[in-house]
């Protein structure tokens, strides 16, 4: 794993926890794809979200098979936050080596290695048709953005936390429910990217109101981006960012409330889809431009 994704490690909040239960043993929260009612794609990417508990990256293994035989494929694995203090979650990606057959059946599977057991299964038939890849482009708002203090050792949260409440509009509607929004946070477009966490697109396209709470020892500044990833990996342009007014404002104060607390303006965007803001994306987005330029 690169250094960039070991830095992947924000917290990320959503309710608090009794301290007892912060702990056991992580498990598959989603897949893509999730059912076998959809078609695959010749060239399609693979992934696996794993979290929820405390068990390391290297409890699980994520294998596509054909016909009971192994498929040989690349799986990358990005560390990012998850819901608690402290929980850790990760996103594996699996790319086969070669297309895949258009009407025989693949079985994607998700296996504890600690018990050898498959957590999950998912069998998907490949189709004929290419893929239309996602069009538009999502967008981020913050609505508001506070510090305030957490409850600490009484529970899983954090002493002092920083809360961002935002909204995620998808760039297009999935009835399908496999498509899937990266979100980031940065201080501006030019400097770290730190991946906050994936979320699924809802399947009619509603966007998502979102409350993250973060270590404020954690200055990864107030902006935020998002791409929106299809089913078959292909991925939108970034989003403008939505970014929070500097000095945050403490969460009792009146002004909370107030928009001008806020300020979601595109800031020093014209160039936010430039060479040197996707330098910083993470390492899928590479598999993904090799698959693509592979397939050209």
């Amino acid at each position: 794993m690169s250094p960039s994704l070991a830095a992947l490690v924000a917290l990320v909040l959503t309710s608090p926890a009794r301290a007892e239960d912060c702990g056991g043993d992580s498990t598959v929260i989603w897949t893509q794809p999730a059912t076998a009612e959809y078609p695959a794609t010749a060239d399609a990417v693979f992934r696996v979200l794993v979290g929820g508990g405390t068990s390391p990256a290297s409890s699980f293994a994520v294998t596509l098979t054909h016909r009971d035989e192994q498929i040989p494929a690349t799986v990358e694995i990005a560390e990012h936050p998850g819901e608690t203090a402290y929980e850790t979650r990760y996103l594996y990606t699996l790319q086969p080596a070669e297309a895949l057959t258009p009407g025989e059946r693949y079985v994607l599977q998700v296996s504890d290695l600690g018990t050898g057991a498959a957590q999950k299964e998912i069998s998907v038939t490949v189709g004929e048709e290419p893929a239309t890849p996602v069009q538009g482009e999502p967008g981020v708002t913050v609505r508001s953005a506070t510090d305030e203090e957490g409850l600490g050792a009484t529970s899983c949260d954090y002493g002092e936390m920083r809360t961002f409440e935002l909204t995620l509009t998808p760039s297009e509607a999935d009835p399908s429910g496999r498509s899937v929004l990266h979100l980031y946070r940065m201080k501006s477009e030019g400097d770290t990217w730190h991946y906050v966490q994936a979320y699924r697109v809802p399947e009619d396209g509603a966007a998502l109101d979102l409350t993250l709470s973060f270590d404020r020892v954690l200055d990864w500044g107030g902006c935020f981006a998002a791409i929106q990833e299809d089913a078959d990996g292909y991925q939108t342009v970034m989003s403008d960012l939505g970014c929070a007014a500097e000095p945050l404002l403490p969460a009792d104060d009146e002004q909370a409330a107030d928009a001008s607390a806020v300020d979601s303006s595109p800031r020093g965007c014209a160039s936010a889809r430039g060479l040197a803001a996707w330098s910083l994306m993470w390492v899928g987005t590479l598999a993904v431009a090799l698959r693509r330029e592979r397939k050209a």
